[in-house]
This record gives structure tokens, C-alpha cells and sequence, in this order.
């Protein structure tokens, strides 16, 4: 509750929201922040690799699992989310590199449709209006707006 309120708080600095997971980690959480912070951004999930030889009771991470957990946990709270090119990835590899370098661009172009405006001008026969709906709802419905013929 804690982090969701922060997030609230700070909604007009953040751009995007990168979940990274050195372990299992706990989904649930990581989904409710996201839902109560209520912040509309896009959201990247990675996990980090585990290391074959620390695989005993002692050390394993298993962000693998977590990864999917906290994927599903966002699903079902209707958050979307995108996943990085390779399902555990390490913070420190040019892959990673790679993802954030897409997911920045993800969220600048999420910032410039913010206040973005669709406009279809000129004339249409009473008849269209179907088609006319086929074409704006696909745009709307995506970007959660409703559409008016001008």
C-alpha cells in the first residue's frame, strides 16, 4: 500500500515501470501496487537468470517461475505488461541493454499519445456509418476514448 501510494504520489515523474525480479519474488504484491498506484504506464517485467551451480535449497531464485507468477497475477487485474526478449535475462548484458532501450522507446511513445487527438474530416453518405464505426472503434476502444464524427 505503501509503494502504490509513492507511486500516486509521483505519477508525473514516472514514465514507465520496470519490475525486475532477482528471485521469486511476490507477485501478488507486485500486481497490487500496480493496480492501486493506478498510473497507466508501460510496464516491463524481467527476471534474472539463475546460476546452475547455486541450484540447491540454499541459493535458488527461481525468477523463472516468478516471472510467469507475477505475469499471470497482472493478467488477471487487466494490467498490461511487456516481457523482455528473453524470458531471464541478466541486468548486466547487452540483451537487457537492448530491452531497455526498447521499452524507453515504448514509454515515449506513450507519452505522446497521451493527449493525442483523432480527427476524420470530410463527408460521409448516411450509409457509411457502419463502416465509419468499424473504423474509429478499433482506435478508440484501444486508447479508451469514445469517437464523434466531426
Amino acid at each position: 500500500m505503501r509503494c502504490a501510494k509513492l507511486f500516486r504520489e509521483n505519477q508525473d515523474r514516472i514514465d514507465g515501470v520496470i519490475v525486475s525480479l532477482p528471485n521469486f519474488g511476490d507477485e501478488r504484491a507486485v500486481a497490487d501496487t500496480l493496480r492501486l498506484a493506478r498510473l497507466g504506464v508501460p510496464v516491463l517485467v524481467q527476471a534474472t537468470p539463475d546460476v546452475a551451480a547455486n541450484m540447491t535449497i540454499a541459493f535458488r531464485r527461481d525468477s523463472f517461475c516468478g516471472k510467469m507468477s507475477v505475469c499471470n497475477n497482472l493478467s488477471q487485474y487487466g494490467i498490461p505488461y511487456s516481457l523482455t526478449a528473453l524470458h531471464t535475462v541478466s541486468p548486466d548484458s547487452t540483451d537487457f541493454q537492448k530491452d531497455l532501450a526498447w521499452f524507453a522507446s515504448v514509454c515515449r511513445v506513450k507519452n505522446g499519445l497521451r493527449d493525442l487527438r483523432i480527427g476524420s474530416i470530410g463527408a460521409r453518405p448516411p450509409l457509411s456509418t457502419p463502416c465509419l464505426q468499424r473504423e474509429t472503434s478499433g482506435i478508440a476502444g484501444h486508447f479508451d476514448r469514445d469517437h464523434r464524427p466531426v
